[in-house]
């Protein structure tokens, strides 16, 4: 307890009537005011605290009440709260705020491919995908123009997106085919490291392959050939092997290269999407040569459009690498006839 250590102090007391009587009549008789009558009172009195406080009794059993009052109220919050949580303990995990899960949209045209399924789908005005339920990753991809088989896997190294490679038209690819070709495709994402789309080294590595690039896709052979006489040859069109075939035993080099075996894995894709393209899409290899891109230092950022030349090579190549028996049969007997 704090003391206060003051000289002089004044005290502003409620008088009841008759004290106050009492002390007015000191004053009319002898003249001392009533403060000095109190004073003079409270002098003798007091003498220490416990000199007021035998003075306090009911005021101190009134404040002690009120205090045992408010310590009871209070003790029953505490048993209240107390009561309220024990009985939430069972439902506090379900209560408890849980972090809301990834929406994961499901596929609406999932369904087991067979044959016959694959056949009974059509065309769609607007893109569609279908998705293979027994073989992940195979889905048909159905257009206006047509169904394709298409291999959809990811690879966080090669892409932080689902990689879609083509693999052919339904109509012109049986669907045991596709999911063999849909195999070797899962494998190169997801054992080799290789995206199938990219049959040409990135531009950032550019240099480091461009020799590689020219040493697989170029030769030193300076014919005199007029390539664009042979830009219209398609898979179909009569004799295309057998001239094909002929081209490279007019120019060794290119026989050579054809024969050789594929300098990596990206150069080995490229052949099977090139064969896909000449056997199944039926472009010729003028459409080809539109459609691929190589990386060789020369053009525009260091990519043109391949050679008349070069997609022939690339497309006898594939033929002899990948083409069915049949046609491997009739392209080499044209090759290594004597």
């Amino acid at each position: 307890m704090t003391k206060f250590n003051k000289e002089k102090g004044s005290v502003t007391i409620q008088l009841d009537a008759n004290v106050w009587n009492i002390l007015n009549t000191v004053h009319e008789q002898t003249g001392i005011n009533k403060s000095t009558q109190v004073e003079n009172l409270i002098k003798d009195e007091v003498k220490n605290t416990d000199s007021i406080l035998a003075h306090c009794e009911d005021e101190l059993e009134r404040i002690a009440t009120e205090k045992m009052e408010e310590a009871e109220r209070l003790l029953k919050i505490v048993d209240q709260t107390k009561a309220q949580r024990k009985q939430l303990e069972p439902y506090k995990t379900a209560i408890s705020p849980t972090p809301k899960p990834k929406i994961k949209r499901a596929s609406t045209n999932a369904l087991v491919f067979t044959q016959d399924s694959v056949d009974g789908l059509r065309p769609q005005d607007k893109d569609v995908w279908f998705h293979d339920i027994q073989t992940k990753g195979l889905a048909i991809r159905s257009k206006k123009d047509g169904m394709t088989y298409y291999s959809r896997a990811k690879n966080e190294k090669l892409s932080r997106y689902t990689l879609k490679v083509k693999i052919a038209d339904t109509r012109y690819m049986t669907l045991e085919k596709a999911k063999e070709v849909h195999a070797k495709n899962i494998k190169t994402i997801l054992e080799d490291g290789i995206n199938p789309n990219k049959v040409v080294p990135d531009l950032k590595n550019k240099g480091r392959h461009k020799n590689v690039a020219i040493k697989e896709t170029e030769t030193k052979e300076a014919s005199t050939t007029d390539w664009k006489l042979y830009s219209g040859i398609r898979y179909n069109s009569g004799l295309g092997l057998q001239i094909l075939a002929s081209l490279l035993n007019k120019n060794p080099d290119m026989k050579a290269t054809c024969l050789s075996k594929y300098m990596n894995g990206s150069y080995r894709i490229r052949g099977e999407r090139i064969l896909d393209m000449f056997e199944t899409d039926g472009m010729s290899i003028f459409e080809i040569s539109r459609k691929e891109m190589i990386t060789d230092g020369r053009g525009q950022h260091g990519v043109r459009h391949m050679s008349l030349q070069n997609t022939v090579l690339q497309v006898c190549k594939a033929i002899y690498h990948h083409g069915s028996v049949k046609d491997k049969a009739v392209f080499k007997s044209s090759l290594f006839a004597k």
